[in-house]
């Protein structure tokens, strides 16, 4: 279905032989404490924590937004579907557009995660997390700030009460691995631009 898609959007027949090779053949098996699993052929998708998987992924699903109503955003293999509902036909026009991500996923053979399908409504008293970040109705970063710098603060905290006795450089790594990405987590999104903010 890869191949297909590729070739409809103008790739040569040596680059579709090549990415052809590239995905066939492949095996995967589990090992788990020492025990291994048999080699299990891999039928589907694209190699994990490879350079070239995320790129074929986004062309393989690039065609899905131009099927929709309404304005989507894709980041990886996580989709929104975003609209404003002001009367019932705003609904009817989402849920429509669930329906065609629906479709579109079981024309295409892929699996959507149902336990990960959610509406995230955003009102006046709202306050929504997504991918890690939370979203204030007013778009100010307060819960986020006060969020990520308690998490790290606690953990600093516990790392200062209780191993300050280990080396520097074995500190700096615990900071450097156990702090600093709760900050940093997501922050080219949700920077602080306040005094108030950045102080915290």
């Amino acid at each position: 279905m890869l191949l297909y898609k590729l070739s409809a959007y103008g790739f040569n027949d040596q680059i579709l032989n090549w990415i052809k090779f590239f995905l066939n053949g492949r095996k995967q098996k589990v090992v788990l404490r020492n025990v291994e699993s048999n080699w299990l052929e891999v039928t589907s998708g694209v190699p994990q924590g490879s350079v070239l998987g995320p790129l074929l992924f986004v062309i393989f699903i690039n065609d899905l937004p131009e099927s929709l109503k309404n304005k989507s955003k894709i980041y990886a293999d996580d989709m929104k579907v975003i609209t404003s509902v002001n009367d019932p036909t705003d609904i009817l026009s989402l849920q429509s557009d669930i329906d065609t991500v629906s479709s579109w996923a079981i024309t295409w053979a892929l699996d959507l995660n149902v336990k990960k399908c959610k509406v995230m409504h955003i009102a006046k008293t709202n306050l929504e997390k997504d991918l890690g970040v939370y979203f204030q109705n007013d778009l100010k970063w307060n819960a986020q700030v006060n969020f990520s710098s308690g998490k790290a603060n606690r953990i600093l905290g516990m790392i200062s009460r209780n191993l300050k006795f280990l080396d520097p450089n074995i500190i700096k790594l615990l900071y450097t691995s156990l702090v600093r990405p709760n900050i940093e987590y997501g922050v080219s999104f949700w920077n602080p631009y306040m005094k108030t903010e950045i102080k915290v």
